[in-house]
C-alpha cells in the first residue's frame, strides 16, 4: 500500500506533473490509499460541481485510512518530538505521518523535505516515483 498526500492527489486531478504520473504509477504498483486528512483538504478545495465529481470519483477508488486513538496519540508524540528539536510540521501533517506509520506505508508527497524529520516515516518524493 502507498499513501498519497493531498498535493499528489491535487496534481493527479489537475493532470500536473510530477504528481499526475507518480499517482498513476503508484496506482498500478500497489493499493493506493489516502488519509481522512487528505479527504478533508480535497473536499474543502472543491471549486464547482464538476470538480466535486472528479474529487469524489478519485476518492471512491482509494482506500481511506482513518484516524484512531493510536495514530492520534502517535501524532501528538511526533509533534512533541519535533518541537523538542526546534521543528514542526503542523497538526494535519503529523496526523498524516502517524497514520502512515501505523500502517507501515510510505507517503507519496511533493513535500518530502517537510516530512523527512519524522522518525521512521517512509517518504516517497513525487520526483522519485515518476518514470525517468
Amino acid at each position: 500500500m502507498i499513501v498519497a498526500d493531498t498535493d499528489a492527489l491535487v496534481d493527479f486531478l489537475r493532470g500536473r506533473e510530477p504528481g499526475a504520473t507518480a499517482v498513476a504509477a503508484a496506482r498500478h504498483e500497489a493499493e493506493l490509499a489516502t488519509t481522512v486528512v487528505s479527504v478533508t483538504e480535497l473536499t474543502q478545495g472543491v471549486r464547482n460541481e464538476r470538480h466535486g465529481r472528479a474529487v469524489r470519483a478519485l476518492l471512491d477508488e482509494l482506500r481511506v485510512l482513518r484516524l484512531g486513538r493510536a495514530a492520534a496519540e502517535a501524532a501528538g508524540a511526533i509533534r512533541r518530538g519535533l518541537w523538542e528539536r526546534g521543528r514542526d510540521i503542523g497538526l494535519a501533517d503529523a496526523v498524516i505521518a502517524a497514520i502512515c506509520l501505523e500502517h507501515g506505508a510510505p507517503l507519496l508527497t511533493g513535500n518530502a523535505r517537510h516530512f523527512e524529520p519524522v522518525p521512521d516515516l517512509l517518504v516517497r518524493p513525487l520526483r522519485a516515483a515518476s518514470p525517468a
